[in-house]
């Protein structure tokens, strides 16, 4: 789950015609589709969803969880991945929000509670508080450090500049990387756990 990053329909927002996480220069690219590979290696029967929930960080006051999520929290998955903050507004209401960040999770795990949720925070920097927020629930990690590098975004390589301000391939695969070693602690924890 997650905002433009995670994935974008084409025409979503701004000039994009791709189907996948902007700006990846191709599907096979975005981080949603290279971790689906590193699942789908350590079990073949793996089968991952995206979800664009950007709607929930714009209009965090009206969105509504069975609209937009019922059928995703329906499947009952094992894990669901977070990644949002991009598009949190400035001087958003740091108590609302909190708020409502607790009962998407509470929403998310109804009939399912025992299903495991990893945040990732923002790739921008300046999105502290939305992950100050994040981290108090789940398993955190905060991207920022990631787009502290200009070499990461994909700058030149489309003609929108706010295509351009996402991560371009080279970012999406540390993005990957660095979730990866996340999910794959997580693993580790979890497997000690049940021994």
């Amino acid at each position: 789950m997650g905002n433009s990053l995670t994935f974008a329909p084409p025409g979503h927002t701004h000039v994009w015609d791709g189907y996948w996480g902007m700006a990846a220069t191709v599907q096979d690219s975005d981080y949603v589709h290279i971790l689906t590979r590193k699942f789908v290696a350590l079990n073949p029967g793996c089968v991952t969803a995206v979800q664009n929930t950007s709607e929930f960080e714009i209009h965090t006051s009206v969105y509504d969880f069975d609209t937009e999520l019922k059928s995703y929290r329906d499947n009952k998955p094992d894990l669901i991945i977070i990644q949002m903050g991009e598009e949190v507004a400035a001087g958003f209401d740091r108590a609302y929000f909190n708020q409502r960040y607790a009962e998407l999770l509470a929403y998310l795990r109804t009939g399912n509670p025992k299903v495991e949720i990893f945040a990732f925070g923002s790739f921008w920097t300046g999105r502290s508080a939305v992950d100050s927020i994040m981290r108090h629930y789940t398993p955190f990690i905060s991207l920022s450090n990631l787009g502290r590098d200009r070499s990461n975004y994909a700058w030149g390589t489309f003609p929108d500049s706010t295509v351009q301000a996402h991560p371009g391939n080279k970012g999406m695969k540390a993005i990957s990387t660095m979730m990866w070693r996340g999910i794959d602690s997580l693993r580790q924890t979890l497997d000690a756990r049940d021994k």
